[in-house]
């Protein structure tokens, strides 16, 4: 039995509304994280589903797929580094010391 394009593209979309909501949840229940992390999030999951959602998306050409899938990891990528690195944005812009290498 194979699973289709459309059908994996469905389950991802559905996985990433779960994911969500489960972090509003979160959210709700414990407080909110880091104002970084926060901010952060929301335009992730919203850059991600609407790169996901565009209905031309799974008709479009491979060159196109892989970027928009690049993007997607670019989100993901920011959102990732300022979740790992917080500690030295915090402090950098308490005592305004330059920016690290990593940082620009």
């Amino acid at each position: 039995m194979t699973i289709g394009r459309v059908s994996v593209l469905r389950a991802t979309i559905l996985a990433l509304v779960f994911a969500i909501t489960a972090f509003q949840v979160y959210v709700v229940l414990f407080g909110a994280c880091e104002p970084y992390v926060f901010r952060g999030t929301d335009p992730v999951f919203a850059l991600v589903l609407i790169v996901l959602l565009v209905p031309e998306f799974s008709n479009v050409s491979r060159s196109a797929q892989v970027l928009g899938l690049l993007f997607i990891a670019a989100s993901l990528a920011t959102v990732g580094y300022l979740i790992y690195d917080q500690e030295t944005l915090y402090m950098r812009v308490q005592f305004v010391d330059p920016p690290s290498r990593s940082q620009f």
